[in-house]
């Protein structure tokens, strides 16, 4: 539902990744061991899965900027 310029705002104000790797709302999702991609998983672009370690927004801090 966010447009270009929101879903921008989200992303450069998110933390980085414990891989160093940035969220993006285009990015497919990764294999948690190879990094290949595995996006033949999801149903469509509206669905997500998890794969690795997460961030919890409820229980620790995900903004760059709190």
């Amino acid at each position: 539902m966010l447009d270009d310029a929101s879903r921008h705002l989200v992303e450069e104000e998110l933390r980085p990744c414990t891989c160093k790797g940035h969220f993006r709302f285009s990015a497919g999702p990764r294999c948690p061991l190879c990094n290949a991609m595995i996006s033949e998983v999801l149903r469509d672009s509206i669905h997500y899965i998890e794969t690795g370690t997460c961030f919890n927004g409820d229980k620790e801090q995900i903004w760059v900027s709190p």
